[in-house]
């Protein structure tokens, strides 16, 4: 699969020094996927390593990515061990994000994650 120049822009633009531009370059991928309807699943290391990024901003933006690509259908497989550790994340809308995105890629691996999973 050939990944488009926007999509592997972004992925450099997620590993940079500056939270500002990392959370651009995840707005991007954002975008590309909900809106263009872009298939980014080549970006997925980059979002998963982003969801412990120090920034909360862009935390939010890796997570809604997930969560939007789980609920779409889409193998959300490498970031599922980092959703399951964040199950605890203090703020409420982060942790509903979680709670969604382990809950759409609990019915595409058919189940096996129940026993991991937190109660809302």
């Amino acid at each position: 699969m050939k990944r488009p120049a926007a999509v592997r822009n972004a992925i450099i633009r997620s590993w940079s020094d500056d939270a500002a531009e990392r959370q651009a370059a995840l707005a991007s991928l954002n975008d590309m996927a909900s809106t263009d309807m872009v298939d980014i699943r080549t970006a997925q290391p980059s979002v998963v390593a982003r969801l412990r990024d120090p920034s909360p901003e862009v935390r939010e933006l890796a997570l809604r990515i997930c969560e939007y690509r789980a609920d779409m259908g889409a193998d959300i497989g490498m970031a599922v061990p980092m959703l399951l550790s964040m199950q605890n994340e203090p703020d409420p809308e982060l942790r509903e994000l979680v709670r969604r995105a382990l809950f759409y890629a609990n019915k595409r691996l058919g189940g096996l994650l129940g026993a991991h999973l937190q109660s809302p």
